[in-house]
């Protein structure tokens, strides 16, 4: 199954993203960010399936949640980043 990683500035906003995500309807994991995705920061991100992706990045708009790194799992490993912030 193809996911997403959101990932955040702080473990607070970590748990905000996620709190906003599972009140749209979208399932929604706190994880840690993968190692090589990791630049300094908090080291956590929220999961989300890819297919739920473009609604969990409006959701997360509208809740004033517009800055975080974006990145697409990859068949066969690897990242893709999502281009931009949010929007």
């Amino acid at each position: 199954m193809k996911y997403s990683i959101i990932i955040s500035r702080s473990l607070t906003q970590a748990h905000q993203m996620a709190d906003v995500c599972r009140r749209a309807g979208i399932s929604a994991q706190l994880v840690r960010t993968p190692a090589v995705l990791r630049q300094g920061g908090c080291g956590s991100a929220v999961r989300v399936d890819g297919r739920d992706l473009p609604q969990a990045r409006m959701a997360l708009s509208r809740a004033g949640i517009t800055s975080a790194r974006i990145y697409t799992a990859q068949p066969g490993g690897g990242w893709q980043e999502v281009s931009g912030d949010l929007f």
